[in-house]
């Protein structure tokens, strides 16, 4: 079995040099030159590097031409596929640190504003919540004291036979005052007599009359002194002393935040007392204290105080 030659140029036998594949021939050297003209300094050198004429060495390399033009083709497809790439990255990582700074604008003007909400609730919450909290507190003091508070055989008045003190508070007597101011009128003719250092002297002839008007009744601390709630009675003692038994007593009723008015039966006027605000307090506790022990109702008032701390509590204002 014969080996063939390797692709290359060869003589065709004809005295042509043609392309051998390694099968078969292909085109000649003198029609490949025409489809693929060298220029004149390649010519030449490759006529040179001939030396004699010799067809073989002077005949063009197609394939080598071919396949370095295909190298360098491939090189800068390649290279340009890089750069592309490269340019698509960076186009890519600059959209991208855009829309992170973008999404870190919107995270921080989300926060600001989320600040901005939660300290308007919470200023719009401080005051009712500081006076719920008020409220709780002396609903929370009330309930212990009622739980708790037991009247003292120890005094500074003179207590009854069995009698205990649960309070002793500084208090003003409080009653309405009017005024009364007399307003004078004359009927008859005046007639001018002279006139003494610029004033106008003047005698008048007819009658002279008047009327008293009364302002209205305007309530007027009138005594100091202190008032005491016993396990029987509240005494008022000052220049006045004044007396209500708890078996006379038909109310007792808070004026304002300051002020309780007492009536007894047997009493034509009310008992007016004005207290400071923590003196009031007391007072109004210490008093539901002492009556709810003479009635013998203490568990009723301490079940009731429970239930009503209870929904105090359940009112806590909260931020919506």
């Amino acid at each position: 079995m014969s080996v063939l030659p390797p692709a290359g140029w060869y003589d065709d036998g004809h005295g042509t040099q043609r392309w051998w594949d390694g099968a078969h021939w292909g085109v000649s050297a003198a029609e490949y030159a025409a489809a693929h003209p060298f220029p004149a300094d390649q010519r030449a050198a490759n006529a040179a590097a001939a030396g004699d004429g010799d067809d073989a060495k002077i005949a063009p390399q197609p394939e080598e031409r071919e396949r370095k033009a295909a190298v360098q083709q491939a090189e800068r497809d390649a290279k340009a596929a890089v750069d592309q790439t490269d340019r698509e990255a960076k186009k890519a990582a600059t959209v991208e640190a855009r829309a992170a700074r973008k999404a870190d604008a919107a995270l921080t003007k989300a926060a600001a504003a989320a600040e901005r909400e939660q300290a308007r609730r919470e200023k719009a919450i401080a005051k009712p919540h500081a006076e719920w909290e008020r409220t709780m507190q002396l609903a929370s003091a009330y309930l212990t004291l009622a739980e708790t508070a037991q009247p003292s055989p120890i005094a500074p008045i003179m207590l009854q036979r069995n009698e205990r003190l649960y309070a002793h508070l500084p208090a003003a007597l409080v009653r309405d005052t009017v005024q009364r101011n007399y307003v004078a009128a004359h009927q008859g003719v005046s007639i001018p007599v002279g006139n003494i250092g610029g004033h106008a002297i003047r005698y008048n002839i007819g009658q002279t009359h008047g009327h008293i008007e009364s302002s209205s009744p305007t309530p007027t601390i009138v005594d100091q002194g202190h008032v005491a709630i016993t396990t029987s009675r509240i005494i008022y003692v000052g220049k006045t002393t004044l007396e209500h038994r708890f078996d006379r007593l038909v109310s007792y009723e808070p004026v304002n935040a300051n002020e309780f008015v007492l009536s007894v039966t047997n009493r034509q006027k009310s008992t007016q007392i004005h207290l400071e605000r923590e003196a009031a307090i007391q007072f109004a506790e210490m008093l539901e204290i002492a009556v709810a022990d003479y009635r013998g109702t203490r568990e009723e008032l301490i079940t009731e105080l429970r239930a009503s701390v209870a929904q105090i509590n359940a009112q806590e204002p909260i931020a919506q």
